[in-house]
């Protein structure tokens, strides 16, 4: 008993299209398929932390941005400024936290209480002055920038420090 080709036909008729089925499924699975979201960081600068944020903090200065009457933009930046430095410092997501949210996680990092009341005076205010649309008097902007340059002067000692244990721990060995 002889095949003929015709008896086969439908076999491989149907084995044409799956495999043609497979092909385009593949290919659109590949097309499709959900690709993992790129991490995007924000560039880092290239001053360690403490000198980039002085210098942001004297430019800031020298905007005289509160003395013209512009106390939001004055505090939003400063609030920024601060913020940014956290995330520098500490790789702590400071730009997406609220100010409650910083108030709770800035103990991680050991920063001392004193520290900690001068960087949160300085972003409180920043909020009822951005979102309250509060005039603050002129001795409480000159004490946020001061407050704001204690608190990175405060942590850029602990910077320091850490940097001295570190080498002469690597010089002993």
């Amino acid at each position: 008993m002889a095949y003929q080709v015709r008896e086969f036909l439908w076999w491989i008729v149907a084995l044409v299209v799956l495999l043609v089925a497979a092909i385009v499924g593949y290919f659109l699975y590949k097309k499709y398929k959900k690709k993992p979201k790129a991490i995007i960081e924000r560039p880092k600068p290239k001053d360690p932390p403490h000198i980039w944020a002085k210098k942001e903090l004297q430019k800031l200065e020298q905007a005289k941005l509160w003395q013209r009457n512009d106390h939001k933009q004055y505090y939003s930046r400063l609030s920024d400024i601060l913020r940014s430095y956290l995330e520098y410092r500490y790789d702590y997501y400071a730009l997406e936290s609220t100010t409650e949210e910083i108030n709770q996680d800035i103990d991680k990092f050991s920063v001392s209480l004193d520290t900690k009341s001068n960087l949160m005076q300085v972003l409180r205010l920043a909020d009822f002055v951005k979102f309250a649309k509060l005039n603050p008097a002129p001795d409480n902007n000159t004490r946020s920038l001061e407050n704001a340059k204690r608190f990175v002067d405060t942590t850029a000692i602990q910077i320091i420090s850490e940097e001295e244990k570190e080498e002469n721990n690597s010089t002993k060995k």
